[in-house]
């Protein structure tokens, strides 16, 4: 997604820079703090469980729609072949021996 994105000129990642825009456009104090958001119910804390379970059905019900335009665009694949590579992320995102998470 990130390699489609520089192709599109649409960088998923500009959120780390935010900061550093802050810090040159005149703000004082910037503090940055980083979370990671569980992408299923793998934490054993509840209160992380839940947000991953909500996290999990959020981005898997979203999946197609925010990858759609950055494979076949960006990247020429065709749906089909986007289809199944989504199946196999799905199938991986309920697995919860997989640890993923946003860093956010």
């Amino acid at each position: 997604m990130f390699e489609a994105s520089k192709v599109l000129q649409r960088p998923l990642n500009s959120a780390k820079f935010c900061k550093d825009l802050l810090i040159s456009t005149g703000f004082v104090g910037v503090v940055e703090t980083q979370y990671k958001w569980p992408m299923n119910r793998w934490p054993k804390d509840p209160k992380y469980k839940e947000l991953g379970m909500w996290a999990h059905e959020n981005i898997s019900a979203g999946l197609q729609g925010l990858s759609l335009a950055l494979f076949t665009r960006g990247l020429g694949w065709s749906v089909d072949e986007l289809e199944v590579l989504l199946a196999d992320v799905r199938k991986d995102m309920k697995n919860p021996r997989i640890h993923s998470y946003w860093p956010m």
